[in-house]
């Protein structure tokens, strides 16, 4: 297992985890309802920080349109930012942009540990 076949696996399970029995989500930055299959995995701060990367609260679903123009300090990261602060409060996103600023390389056993973990969340996630 690497990066790329964790990214795959996390989101799909950020996408489940935040759908409804139907398979439906709502994008964190716009009105648009899709299937999670259709979505993607957004992250507030980018997947270029490796420190937060896989990190559940800094990432939401988004349609494809928002996830490509939530680049820094874009308008939908912004958007991003106030819908994460009235939901999990400053001192959580002020958490997530201090770890975003620390260095982390992942260890390949963590990076393995992570996907078997995802990988048996996502069987309970799945709609019925």
């Amino acid at each position: 297992m690497n990066v790329i076949n964790l990214d795959r696996i996390f989101s799909k399970y950020v996408r489940l985890l935040w759908s409804d029995k139907g398979g439906r989500v709502k994008c964190y930055t716009c009105p648009v309802v899709l299937r999670w299959e259709d979505a993607q995995c957004g992250h507030f701060m980018s997947r270029r920080f490796m420190a937060t990367r896989f990190m559940l609260n800094n990432c939401r679903v988004q349609c494809p349109g928002c996830n490509l123009n939530c680049s820094d300090g874009g308008e939908k990261q912004k958007i991003f930012e106030k819908n994460l602060r009235l939901e999990l409060g400053d001192e959580v996103v002020d958490g997530i942009i201090l770890a975003a600023r620390s260095i982390k390389k992942w260890a390949p056993w963590e990076i393995k540990a992570m996907g078997e973990e995802y990988q048996e969340k996502i069987k309970l996630a799945i709609p019925q």
